[in-house]
C-alpha cells in the first residue's frame, strides 16, 4: 500500500513538473492555439521565472523545442518555465488590418498572458520574451509595446524594421500591402517602437550571423538604439538564417536573462 501510494504521489509530481501541452481558443486567431509548456522538474514549490519563446515565419510550436534538442532540459537546468506558443505560420504576432481572424497581438495579451501566469508556477515580475526571424520581431515588438510587463526581451535573426522590407510576401498575408497599410507595417516595427524605452531603465538583446539576409536591419537597429540612448546588449557573429545558427545564439539569450536575474 505505502509503494502504491509512492508511485501515485510520483506520478503526480511528475505530471505538475514536466512538459505541457496548453490548448487555448479565441475568435482572435484563425483556430485552436498550441503552446508547449515546460516547466522545471523539482520539489521546489516557488515560482519561477519564465522565457517566453516564439517561432519563426513558416515555423510552429515545437520549432524551439527541436531546434535545441528538447527544452526541457533547459528549463530545468535554468529552473525557468519555458513558454512556446504557436505563431500561425506567418502572424508576425500582430493585429493584422487584413484579416479579423489574424489578431495575435489581442490574443497575446487577453487570453495567451492572463492564462500562463494563472495556470504555471510564473512569477510575473521575471517574465522574459524572445524569438527567432519573425518570432524575433514579435518578441521585441511586443516587449516594447508592454515594457512593464517583461523583465527584457530579446531577438535572434531578427526582423527588426518591417519598413525595411516592402511588400516581402512572407510579410504582406499578415500586414497587407505597403502602400495599403503603411501606418501598421511602421507602428508594428521594432525600429518605430523603440522610442518606448528611449533613456529607460529597460534593456534588450539582439543578435544576427554576419551572413544573414537580415544582418544589415539588426545593423541599423543597433544604430537606433545609440540614437535612442536606448540599454542593449548585441552580437554579430558569423552564421546564415537557420538552425545551426539559432541553436548556438539562443544559448547567449538564456545567458542574458540569467544576468538580469542576478541583478
Amino acid at each position: 500500500m505505502k509503494r502504491f501510494f509512492l508511485f501515485i504521489l510520483l506520478l503526480t509530481c511528475f505530471s505538475i513538473n514536466a512538459q505541457d501541452t496548453l490548448y487555448l481558443n479565441s475568435n482572435y486567431i484563425p483556430h485552436t492555439d498550441t503552446t508547449l509548456v515546460f516547466v522545471p522538474k523539482t520539489t521546489s514549490s516557488h515560482l519561477f521565472p519564465a522565457v517566453i519563446m516564439l517561432h519563426g515565419w513558416a515555423g510552429n510550436y515545437n520549432q524551439w523545442n527541436e531546434i535545441m534538442g528538447g527544452l526541457q532540459r533547459y528549463s530545468d537546468s535554468l529552473e525557468m518555465v519555458i513558454v512556446c506558443p504557436d505563431g500561425f505560420f506567418d502572424s508576425f504576432y500582430i493585429n493584422s488590418p487584413i484579416k479579423e481572424n489574424s489578431q495575435f497581438e489581442s490574443f497575446f495579451w487577453e487570453l495567451f498572458i492572463p492564462t500562463i501566469l494563472e495556470k504555471y508556477p510564473i512569477d510575473k515580475t521575471k517574465l522574459f520574451i524572445t524569438g527567432l526571424s519573425m518570432g524575433g520581431h514579435g518578441a521585441l515588438s511586443l516587449f516594447l509595446k508592454r515594457p512593464d510587463l517583461f523583465l527584457a526581451g530579446a531577438s535572434t535573426s531578427g526582423v527588426l524594421d518591417l519598413m525595411a522590407l516592402p511588400n516581402r510576401p512572407t510579410i504582406t498575408n499578415a500586414a497587407g500591402k505597403t502602400e495599403d497599410y503603411s501606418q501598421a507595417w511602421e507602428e508594428n516595427s521594432c525600429s518605430y517602437l523603440l522610442k518606448n524605452i528611449a533613456g529607460k531603465d529597460k534593456r534588450i538583446f539582439f543578435d544576427c550571423g554576419t551572413e544573414d539576409f537580415l544582418y544589415n536591419i539588426n545593423l541599423k537597429f543597433k544604430e537606433k538604439c545609440d540614437s535612442l540612448n536606448v540599454k542593449y546588449d548585441c552580437r554579430f557573429q558569423p552564421g546564415v538564417h537557420d538552425k545551426k545558427y539559432w541553436n548556438k545564439s539562443v544559448r547567449d539569450h538564456f545567458t542574458f536573462f540569467s544576468s538580469m536575474l542576478k541583478k
